[in-house]
């Protein structure tokens, strides 16, 4: 899994106007995992999906300080400069976030992560 390669709030640092993720793990399963390779696979999905979550959530609060704190008549051009730390620049960035459907992403388990072969899709 990549949740964290890099994470979003490095992926900042190169100051893009937007962010999309792609979420591939899903956070619910229409079965409850009985064996090991089926509890190790969900303990896998809900840590990336909690690491995931939490940077969005980080970007979304550090937007709506820019919004409501930043300087410039513009929406767009809002940026924001801590005192004592003028070097450093926050602006808002939309995150966007694509969820795989229930369809394939329910019949994907731990080695498909790790192939990305097209026949793994139905091609």
């Amino acid at each position: 899994m990549f949740c964290q390669n890099p994470t979003l709030r490095e992926m900042s640092r190169m100051k893009p106007k937007e962010i999309w993720v792609v979420q591939v793990t899903p956070w619910s399963r229409g079965f409850e995992p009985k064996t090991i390779a089926d509890v190790n696979d969900r303990c896998n999905e809900l840590s990336g999906n909690i690491a995931i979550s939490q940077d969005i959530y980080l970007m979304e609060k550090i937007d709506e300080l820019v919004d409501a704190l930043g300087e410039s008549e513009n929406v767009k051009d809002k940026r924001l400069r801590l005192p004592g730390e003028e070097s450093k620049e926050y602006r808002h960035i939309e995150v966007r976030v694509i969820e795989m459907s229930d369809e394939i992403s329910h019949g994907l388990d731990a080695a498909s992560k790790l192939d990305r072969s097209l026949s793994l899709y139905g091609s």
